[in-house]
């Protein structure tokens, strides 16, 4: 009888646990958000504190510092504008065999993860133009706990493709809405197009900076979309797919997804 009750308390709290995930990913970032909030005081301090020792000798450091940097990052920012600009206009040249090149695409998703008996929807815009991309989505989780928002925001994507092969990294923003933190995040994936663009294999994996109390998340994704219909311009293409989520470290998420893209070439 001990065994048996026993047995049933540690189920009653697994499932619990299970249960709660948003609620501990709520609680990291406030935690995250407090540590980072008592920090930035000390730093604060400590800096008004030795201000007056070290400003006449920094200043002239300075100086120097951004005059080498101003001509250092010109010479070099020229170059690297003349490569992406020389880059975009090869690519943008195979754009009538290549019409996803330049593409508008808007996702519908919905998803569920079994073990915490979450759900996931996720909205999201991505922008295609030559090697640019920009890719927003909204991410809203709910379990019996209540939910967890954030806008991800990968502002800046650059995309390397070979024929119906195409690499891409990103630089972004996760914005966590209640409460309000904001984390830096990255990005690395691949889109392989084929039957004539009609399906296509997406991989991403996204991961974002380090805190006190561990890094915010991991993300590991995959989606299977196929064109159905096509209206003008427009490609319906529903699509199933997988990604895990890792908060903290220590609270993951895993959704089986469903829903609709609409490519605009």
């Amino acid at each position: 009888m001990k065994k048996f009750t026993l047995f049933s308390l540690m189920a009653v709290l697994t499932f619990h646990s299970a249960l709660s995930q948003t609620r501990r990913v709520r609680e990291k970032v406030s935690e995250d958000k407090r540590s980072s909030s008592s920090l930035d005081g000390y730093h604060a301090y400590s800096s008004d504190a030795s201000a007056s020792e070290s400003d006449s000798e920094s200043s002239y450091l300075a100086v120097m510092l951004i005059e080498g940097l101003v001509y250092g990052i010109g010479y070099a920012g020229y170059g690297i504008y003349k490569g992406f600009w020389n880059g975009q206009q090869a690519v943008l040249q195979h754009r009538d065999l290549r019409p996803e090149l330049v593409s508008l695409q808007i996702s519908a998703v919905g998803g569920f993860d079994y073990q915490s008996n979450t759900f996931l929807a996720s909205p999201a815009i991505r922008g295609n133009y030559g090697i640019f991309a920009s890719d927003l989505r909204y991410i809203n989780m709910s379990d019996v706990t209540g939910r967890l928002h954030s806008v991800d925001w990968q502002v800046l994507m650059l995309r390397l493709p070979i024929q119906s092969f195409k690499l891409e990294y990103g630089l972004g923003f996760s914005h966590f809405i209640s409460p309000s933190k904001t984390y830096f995040v990255q990005s690395l994936g691949f889109d392989l197009g084929f039957l004539q663009n009609r399906a296509a294999l997406q991989g991403q994996y996204r991961w974002s900076q380090k805190t006190s109390v561990g890094r915010y998340r991991q993300e590991y994704a995959l989606d299977f979309d196929a064109e159905v219909a096509r209206r003008g311009n427009l490609r319906f293409c529903p699509f199933v797919g997988y990604v895990h989520y890792q908060y903290f470290q220590e609270i993951p998420f895993d959704f089986i997804r469903l829903g609709m893209k609409i490519k605009l070439f």
